[in-house]
């Protein structure tokens, strides 16, 4: 992602920005916060294809949206939302070669770059359409040592067409907020050990 590079050169400016300011330098190092590096994502969905265990599909969207408005006034609910989201786009970070742990920094950095933390997606029901979104900070490469180099991450770019950084985070947001709406149409409807979970029993068979 060219952390090596940017902190190779934070390095090297350090006597130049000495000697031109004075002082001592503490310290040279890149930050993650990727403040420019915001993507956002969206659907609309015919609520009548929401349909699950006999509960009509606008009632399931009825109580998808205020189940996420709960998460805009609960830090809690807000947290484990976003989790859910970050389940899909780290996943897609590591099968890219790309550096999770700066991925996921970055988005909850966003996520509470208001003083409160708050939850990367929103939903909305009009009577017959669920909408939802997504927006954070993704500093996605497709260019890195690692996809340069790894054969799984050489192969999933490839499978994803070879897009450029901003196409990749796009895809990658997408994720997320596809992840996010499978989770809480799970716990909205039959129940997250129901729906959710039997995903995680399945790979015992």
């Amino acid at each position: 992602m060219g952390a090596n590079f940017a902190n190779t050169f934070a390095e090297a400016a350090k006597p130049l920005l000495e000697k031109a300011f004075g002082g001592r330098a503490l310290a040279g190092i890149l930050t993650n916060e990727s403040a420019e590096r915001i993507v956002a994502a969206r659907f609309v969905l015919p609520a009548r294809l929401l349909r699950r265990k006999g509960v009509p599909g606008e009632e399931i969207a009825r109580r998808l949206t205020l189940f996420s408005d709960i998460a805009h006034f609960d830090r809690a609910r807000a947290i484990t939302s976003n989790k859910g989201v970050m389940n899909g786009i780290t996943a897609f970070a590591l099968a890219t070669g790309n550096d999770s742990r700066a991925v996921e920094a970055a988005a909850h950095g966003y996520a509470s770059r208001s003083g409160t933390y708050l939850p990367l997606t929103k939903y909305s029901f009009d009577g017959n359409s669920l909408q939802g979104s997504i927006e954070l900070a993704l500093p996605l490469a497709s260019a890195s040592s690692t996809a340069r180099l790894h054969p799984g991450a050489k192969l999933s770019l490839a499978l994803l067409g070879k897009p450029a950084a901003p196409r990749l985070a796009a895809r990658a947001a997408a994720l997320g907020l596809a992840q996010n709406l499978a989770a809480l149409l799970a716990l909205v409807g039959e129940g997250i050990q129901e729906g959710h979970m039997r995903l995680h029993a399945r790979r015992k068979e």
